[in-house]
């Protein structure tokens, strides 16, 4: 005899569970698979659609579509999560390669400066390159022996405009200045890579022992100087070392 219960049969009030239930499972897994798939959570007018689909199933059947949408979410879940790493990491190469490439480089035995607009060779292993590219100081590199005892500096210049042997007027003066005034021992032409500058050679011995030597060069953008030294004692030997390394000095 079947017992009622404010008007509601036992058997009416499992029937509500089960529905109950199904419509819960149904509209959990469809919001996780439309979520996944579209990026945004699913209407109701969805939801509404899929639990009444669902509430003319049978139990064996809903459990089967739960167990495949559940499969399907987890499969593409996976796949986007993949997916997006790869999309970081070429994200991240495509963002670093363009900054490399547009300020310096190390390629084919060269130091190439696009930023500064210049390039030169790179010395032999007991050099150190410390490029400053970025730097709002003139100095832009420094080129050190690992002895410590000589080195260059790679000094850029704005051009504007100016004719280039008046510039060379001007860093002459300068440079004496800035140096407690060493005499000039030698001024000559001095052929880089593919242009032609002046070297200027000054006695540097009064203020710190050392031989000092500019090569001064133009470009388009910019004028340049490098500036070397080494002890004057060491001069005959050390010069022809910045030599090298100023003839393969390069305006872009």
């Amino acid at each position: 005899m079947e017992i009622m219960l404010s008007g509601i049969s036992p058997m009416q009030i499992g029937g509500a569970v089960t529905d109950f239930r199904r419509a819960w499972l149904i509209k959990t897994s469809s919001d996780l698979l439309h979520k996944l798939l579209t990026g945004r959570p699913q209407t109701e007018t969805g939801r509404f659609f899929i639990i009444r689909i669902a509430r003319f199933q049978r139990d064996k059947m809903l459990r089967f579509f739960v167990k495949i949408i559940f499969l399907l979410a987890a499969l593409v879940f996976i796949i986007m999560k993949n997916q997006g790493g790869d999309r970081r990491v070429f994200s991240k190469q495509q963002a670093e390669e363009p900054a490399h490439q547009s300020e310096i480089s190390f390629f084919d035995g060269k130091y190439q400066d696009l930023l500064n607009s210049y390039s030169l060779r790179q010395p032999g292993d007991q050099w150190r390159l410390a490029p400053s590219h970025n730097s709002k100081n003139l100095v832009k590199l420094d080129i050190t022996h690992a002895s410590g005892k000589y080195g260059l500096q790679v000094r850029v210049y704005d051009n504007s405009g100016q004719d280039f042997a008046e510039f060379v007027k001007g860093y002459i003066a300068a440079f004496q200045k800035d140096m407690d005034n060493p005499e000039i021992i030698d001024q000559k032409d001095f052929a880089g890579d593919g242009v032609v500058g002046t070297a200027i050679s000054f006695d540097g011995q009064q203020r710190n022992g050392y031989f000092l030597k500019s090569y001064v060069f133009p470009g388009q953008k910019f004028f340049y100087a490098i500036q070397g030294g080494c002890p004057f004692a060491d001069k005959d030997i050390l010069e022809p070392d910045l030599d090298e390394i100023a003839a393969s000095f390069k305006p872009l």
